[in-house]
């Protein structure tokens, strides 16, 4: 819904008042109604200023499924504001006003477009919209892949294959094409900020509880599967070990430390190594820390950069509910009945073990956050589908950073830190999922796996779980299990699913992480962390 409003000097307390009536329809609270009005008003005397009296700003009211916003359009000398708040002083005439602008700031947005001056205003943001969206979108994608399965097979092949499989394409591609200038440009603007004794401690933090995750991933799927398989599953026969299948993608630590330094950046960035890409970038980012004021224009180059590409990356996530319709639709389409029967007890013990995980998440905000992990519990819910739709973790560093400086409170430089860092260093649901999967096929195998083995097999999964992708680390530990690997295939079937839940948990996981942190670097806004607020992706 949309409402035109003109406003001048003249009639600017008679039109706040239409408008104030018109807000109040919705399910816009006094308190946000107060403030946008005040906004309203204080931005409209500012491009009045200095214009003749039936100089008139434009005012529309817009309602949607975001919520409640307020548009000014202006003619004029372009007057930003934010940079305005930014820039005032004590001894400005509109200290004052300013300071309002200031104190409101995530609520503003500015642009200027054909000589104009446009402001909006978000006076009401609904906190349901992308929970909603992202739900509608699965359930409409799930009964469509159940469509797909009575229709003829040629027709539901051609709409898998050309319609559901390009759109997925195209939008992993996109992710792709994304992911390492955005690693890149974030993780070095968020350390350049740090001094060089800060950079080594918050990293030594970070790294500690990310240790912590890996360790507790790993005793929860082991003590989670091995009585739950050796009870609900027999020892499946016909399954042959033979030499030759063990051992053939195996990666030894060997290779992960002598690829941790690119010989070639280029072919770093080419092959998406984020790890050798997040090392080039701790010691890029230090250098410019330590040279100080003679690299700030390097700096605010590389902030740019980093703004740009994170717009990008939110224009990507745009077409998020379309790929999740996909997405269920495929996956829907591609399984048979019995196929997800049979692996429903997998499929419980690892829902089991993320559970129990995202329990350590609670424990180490509280014990090394020293805050309350209640307030955590209750916003991370609201970004966890959206890390559920879009399984790249890399992909949504925009919605997360966003999400820990506005709703949990963590200061720019910990959050812009933090969510490069734990994606490629907090693989704790991955080490989880592959404990789980070893218990399941030592099982099956009937092959038993003793205590010796699993102590070896813990170790070397912690060690490969930064330099390498789940898939390697799974195959190497299997090597050491005497495992045959072609039993991976077994699992496959509900990947897709499985990673997209380890997505949401590594998200909630970064999350609690840079809470945590944070709050011990007093880094954290304690009001802003308590306070309700209603949480939805920038646009």
């Amino acid at each position: 819904m949309k409402k035109n409003f003109s406003i001048t000097k003249k009639t600017i307390d008679i039109e706040s008042e239409r408008i104030k009536e018109l807000l109040h329809s919705g399910k816009v609270t006094d308190s946000e109604i107060t403030t946008g009005l005040l906004l309203l008003e204080e931005l409209t005397i500012c491009f009045c200023e200095g214009q003749k009296d039936d100089f008139a700003v434009n005012v529309t009211v817009r309602k949607d499924l975001g919520g409640t916003s307020l548009v000014l359009s202006s003619s004029g000398d372009e007057f930003n504001p934010l940079i305005a708040a930014k820039e005032s002083d004590y001894e400005s005439e509109d200290y004052y006003r300013y300071l309002i602008f200031q104190a409101n700031a995530k609520k503003l947005t500015y642009v200027r477009q054909n000589s104009k001056n446009i402001v909006f205003i978000q006076v009401h943001q609904s906190g349901g919209t992308p929970v909603f969206m992202a739900v509608l979108s699965m359930v409409l994608g799930f009964l469509f892949g159940l469509v797909l399965k009575y229709i003829p097979f040629s027709a539901a092949m051609f709409i898998h294959d050309n319609v559901l499989n390009m759109i997925q394409t195209l939008f992993m591609n996109a992710i792709s094409l994304l992911i390492t200038p955005i690693v890149f440009f974030s993780l070095t603007t968020s350390i350049s900020r740090f001094s060089g004794d800060e950079i080594g401690r918050i990293g030594l933090k970070f790294g500690a509880i990310y240790l912590i995750y890996a360790i507790a991933s790993i005793l929860i799927g082991f003590g989670l599967a091995t009585p739950a398989f050796k009870a609900l599953i027999s020892p499946v026969s016909g399954i042959t070990v033979s030499v030759s299948e063990t051992g053939s993608n195996v990666i030894t630590l060997k290779e992960i430390l002598f690829n941790l330094i690119p010989s070639n950046l280029v072919t770093s960035i080419l092959q998406n190594n984020v790890l050798q890409i997040l090392i080039f970038s701790f010691i890029f980012a230090a250098t410019l820390s330590q040279l100080g004021e003679k690299a700030q224009i390097v700096r605010n180059l590389f902030n740019e950069f980093d703004m740009i590409f994170m717009k990008l990356m939110m224009y990507v996530i745009f077409f998020m509910p379309l790929v999740a319709f996909s997405s269920l639709a495929m996956f829907t389409f591609k399984s048979s009945v019995s196929t997800v029967l049979s692996l429903l007890y997998y499929l419980f013990v690892i829902v089991g073990g993320l559970i129990v995980l995202f329990f350590v998440y609670i424990i180490i905000i509280a014990i090394y956050g020293h805050v309350s992990p209640f307030p955590y519990m209750k916003k991370v819910k609201d970004i966890m589908p959206t890390a559920f739709v879009i399984p790249k973790r890399n992909a949504i560093f925009p919605l997360s950073i966003d999400f820990c400086r506005k709703n949990l409170g963590a200061s720019g430089k910990i959050s812009c830190f933090s969510m490069p860092f734990g994606s490629t260093m907090n693989k704790c649901t991955n080490l989880l999922c592959a404990t789980v999967e070893l218990a399941l096929f030592s099982r099956m195998c009937d092959i038993p796996i003793s205590g010796n083995t699993w102590i070896k097999i813990a170790a070397m999964m912690i060690l490969l779980a930064a330099g390498s992708n789940g898939l390697v680390t799974l195959i190497t530990v299997m090597s050491i299990a005497g495992l045959p690997v072609s039993l991976i295939s077994f699992v496959a079937g509900i990947d897709d699913l499985i990673g997209r839940m380890r997505n949401s948990l590594d998200v909630a996981g970064d999350m609690a992480a840079t809470v945590a942190v944070a709050s011990n670097e007093g880094e954290l806004d304690r009001a802003t962390y308590k306070k309700k607020f209603v949480w939805t992706p920038p646009r």
